[in-house]
């Protein structure tokens, strides 16, 4: 816990001296109940008075000060552990000594009673990026010989040591052995390419957040376009340093998921006990929108398995998809002669059929895709514009308004197209009204000329009606 306000470090010096002033003839200072820095986290379990502390090993020399840093263990630990450091990163103030606040006593002693190692530090207020650098290359130089394991080490950070500690941790320079990193009620500095490697847990008071909003808003925007595996959480109805002041269930059960957070990525994942399987491979590609890894590992199926339509299917329609219709063709072809009826091989190659003026076999293939429940307002379209062209012009009409309700995106060849030759349906079929207003929105997305307008022999019947002649005034020769 660290307070974001400097002013406080004067109140506290201030309360702390006046203290020391009005107490001097008696043998032992009062101190205040109020005095924050004497509160713990308000997490315990059974164990942690069975500690082990290994206090003030130096890490550092900072003119005539050594740096100095206390190691937490379980009681019985045998070997290297994982390590929760606690990072200081505003400084001491002497004689007053960050990792002697209670809170930085109590925290890494309560994740050594549950199995990790724990490490409090020194800090050089005047020096504080060179402080946390030689924290941790003493505890990667040297930290196997006081039972830390320094591949696998998670960090906390609160309030005001938040922002050195994070653009320490990611910045260039940050040390290759932390795995999971915990920032609570402070706000994170981050540099401009984000890490993708480091998990990240922000926990925000809520209390904080009418100071906070914007920036945190910023900054999530951030972590979304960098795609940087961060998870954002409001410690919600509880005050800032909650885990030392809010003592509430609610407050425990944060303490309780950032446990879990740092167990997480700092302890093995047991092994699945079984053989990767290339098919959930396959699929974890095409769920993730890769389409290349899709296409190169279905490719590999395929040579494995050449009398399946399986693969043949799944390849085809992604790469109709990558709108790589000519090397599609192939597989969507062999799915068909294989046996496949497969909804998405049928949609694909009638919309493929249908680009070649294919129209007779593309109706029904596109028709056989709709039975099977794949469809889109681009294949409903392709479909009106081959029935529209066999002469199946009710059927036509109803396929361009389905395309229409599904939702065709704005433009002269995406909806004004589709309304164009909705248009046409709509005339040859005598209604007159839906005609013209069809023509409307087509010349509203820009769509065609004048001259084609007139000439088609579809809108005969239009030309000389008054919503006809305004609508093509609208457009260029």
């Amino acid at each position: 816990m660290m307070f974001p306000c400097p002013i406080l470090w004067f109140v506290l010096s201030v309360s702390q001296g006046a203290a020391s002033q009005a107490t001097s003839s008696q043998t032992t200072p009062q101190r205040s109940p109020f005095q924050s820095t004497d509160w713990g986290v308000v997490y315990d379990v059974p164990g942690t008075a069975e500690v082990r502390v290994e206090k003030n090993l130096t890490f550092q020399r900072a003119g005539a000060r050594e740096l100095q840093l206390d190691v937490y263990l379980p009681p019985r630990a045998t070997g290297p552990l994982p390590a929760i450091v606690f990072a200081n990163a505003v400084g001491d103030h002497l004689p007053d000594r960050v990792k002697e606040w209670g809170t930085y006593r109590t925290w890494p002693r309560l994740v050594a009673a549950l199995g990790f190692a724990g490490v409090s530090m020194d800090c050089d207020g005047e020096h504080v990026p060179e402080s946390l650098a030689a924290a941790f290359a003493f505890l990667e130089r040297e930290g196997g010989r006081h039972g830390i394991d320094p591949t696998r080490m998670g960090v906390y950070a609160a309030s005001a040591n938040v922002g050195e500690t994070s653009r320490f941790l990611l910045g260039p320079e940050a040390p290759r052995g932390v795995l999971a990193a915990v920032f609570y009620y402070g706000l994170p500095q981050v540099p401009e390419t984000m890490r993708r490697d480091l998990p990240v847990l922000c926990v925000s008071a809520e209390s904080d957040l009418a100071r906070l909003r914007e920036p945190v808003d910023a900054l999530f925007t951030r972590v979304l376009a960098a795609g940087a595996p961060w998870t954002f959480e409001v410690a919600t109805g509880m005050p800032h340093a909650f885990d030392v002041f809010s003592d509430t269930d609610a407050s425990r059960r944060t303490i309780q998921r950032t446990l879990a957070f740092w167990r997480s990525f700092l302890e093995p994942v047991p092994p699945p006990g079984r053989a990767p399987s290339p098919e959930r491979a396959i699929l974890a590609a095409m769920f993730g929108n890769d389409e290349a890894t899709t296409v190169r590992l279905l490719g590999e199926w395929i040579a494995a398995h050449p009398d399946e339509p399986a693969g043949y299917e799944a390849r085809g329609t992604a790469l109709c998809r990558m709108r790589r219709g000519r090397e599609a063709r192939p597989d969507l072809e062999k799915a068909l002669a294989l046996g496949s009826d497969d909804a998405g091989v049928h949609g694909s190659y009638g919309m493929m059929l249908a680009l070649e003026g294919k129209h007779a076999p593309a109706v029904e293939h596109m028709r056989r895709a709709i039975a099977g429940n794949w469809y889109s307002s681009e294949m409903y379209g392709a479909l009106g514009h081959s029935q529209l062209v066999l002469g199946q012009n009710e059927a036509a009409v109803a396929s361009y308004e389905e395309a229409l309700r599904l939702g065709i995106p704005p433009g002269p060849n995406t909806l004004g197209l589709a309304s164009y030759n909705l248009a046409c349906g709509y005339a040859r079929l005598g209604r007159k009204a839906d005609a013209l207003s069809s023509i409307e929105r087509a010349v509203g997305e820009h769509f065609g000329t004048k001259r084609e307008y007139e000439s088609d022999a579809d809108f005969a019947t239009l030309r000389e009606e008054e919503r006809f002649l305004a609508a093509l005034e609208r457009l260029g020769r």
